[in-house]
């Protein structure tokens, strides 16, 4: 596992998601869950952020970038104590990364129990950096300065 992971997207001139995949099939990249989180935006900047997202986690564990590694790395709103709504909101929480079983075990194999990521857009760019995390106090190997 790299230290972070880092992905941008281009997604300036397309007007579909599948456009930004190219040959990869959006039905085998991003979730149910995702598909309909990002189906609620007015622009591609929610796709684009995801898919984003999604190749930091890829990048940061040393993964290439295919379909069934992206369908692992589920990119959906974090829930808030400040927001009654359920997942349905609008309004902008933080993202959170579910992983799938075996990017899980990647993951803990390297002392670490979750993945974080940022994600930030431009009219037409998305960037998403992730770094490994613990849920507990003690940094996992990876995240010690």
């Amino acid at each position: 596992m790299h230290s972070c992971g880092v992905a941008m997207i281009d997604f300036g001139g397309f007007h579909t998601p599948e456009q930004m995949l190219g040959r990869m099939d959006s039905d085998r990249v991003f979730t149910r869950v995702e598909t309909l989180r990002s189906r609620q935006g007015v622009t591609l900047q929610h796709w684009a952020g995801r898919l984003a997202a999604k190749q930091a986690v890829l990048r940061l564990l040393g993964l290439p970038v295919t379909e069934e590694w992206l369908f692992q790395a589920e990119v959906v709103p974090s829930p808030s104590s400040l927001c009654r709504s359920d997942h349905r909101c609008l309004h902008g929480h933080p993202p959170r990364v579910v992983l799938g079983p075996d990017l899980e075990l990647a993951v803990m194999a390297d002392g670490c129990d979750a993945v974080v990521v940022s994600i930030t857009h431009s009219d037409t760019t998305s960037l998403a950096v992730a770094v490994p995390s613990r849920r507990r106090t003690e940094p996992c190997a990876r995240g010690r300065s």
